[in-house]
């Protein structure tokens, strides 16, 4: 019995390492080829961030769902969460200069909030002292407000560059519509992918399949890249 629980716990551990490694390596180098194209270009550059903060979330949630020790667990979760908002506000960023063009002052105010949500969350270390014990499906009532704050922040941004990139397919035309078309399509995958997984799921009580949102990611970055580096345009559309 202790021999088969072991290997199914190492086999568990390589499953999310594999997926995280895949995942983070994928993402950046989708991220920076695609910066290469026209370094002058400032979605290309948000983009490249985006990427960046994914490949960093999706080995800091490695950490948090992969090892079952008390330091690297509470490493994992405290990073995943410092990355949370940030990786939320450079896609809500990169979204927005798509579809209604590169603005600086929204740019810089976006990632100003989503840094102070992050030190905040840093600062607040008491919430995670027994995070090694904590059930999955219950974090919130341990983490406190601190995971409010991400939540609400994250899953406005989100639902609001989901929103502004479907709207903007649907008015436009030609080139770029075209790239939002291929780029909305991964998100789709993405953010069926993740619902479930995350949230459907967990509810349910199972979390073992949290490793796939590292596959999709890669998935939506994959089709990001693709629709930027074929379908150029210039800095964005205005919707």
């Amino acid at each position: 019995m202790l021999p088969l629980l072991i290997m199914m716990t190492y086999n568990k551990f390589m499953v999310y390492l594999y997926t995280a490694l895949i995942g983070a390596i994928g993402s950046f180098v989708l991220g920076i080829t695609v910066f290469r194209k026209n370094i002058t270009n400032p979605i290309n550059l948000l983009f490249f961030i985006f990427t960046i903060f994914l490949a960093f979330y999706n080995l800091f949630n490695h950490f948090f769902y992969g090892y079952s020790g008390d330091f690297t667990n509470g490493l994992g979760l405290r990073a995943a969460f410092f990355i949370g908002a940030l990786l939320a506000a450079s896609g809500a960023t990169w979204a927005l200069a798509l579809c209604k063009g590169y603005n600086k002052k929204i740019t810089a105010s976006l990632y100003a909030i989503a840094a102070l949500i992050s030190l905040f969350t840093i600062l607040n270390i008491s919430y995670f002292d027994n995070v090694a014990v904590i059930p999955r499906n219950d974090i919130m009532n341990y983490v406190g407000i601190t995971y409010y704050a991400q939540a609400i922040f994250n899953i406005t941004l989100v639902l609001y560059a989901i929103f502004i990139l479907i709207r903007t397919t649907f008015k436009t035309q030609g080139i770029v519509k075209e790239k939002l078309i291929y780029i909305d399509t991964g998100l789709i995958i993405f953010a069926v992918t993740s619902l479930t997984t995350d949230i459907a799921l967990p509810f349910l009580g199972i979390n073992s399949l949290s490793y796939l949102n590292n596959i999709t990611s890669l998935i939506f970055v994959s089709f990001s890249a693709y629709a930027m580096i074929k379908f150029k345009d210039n800095q964005g559309k205005k919707a």
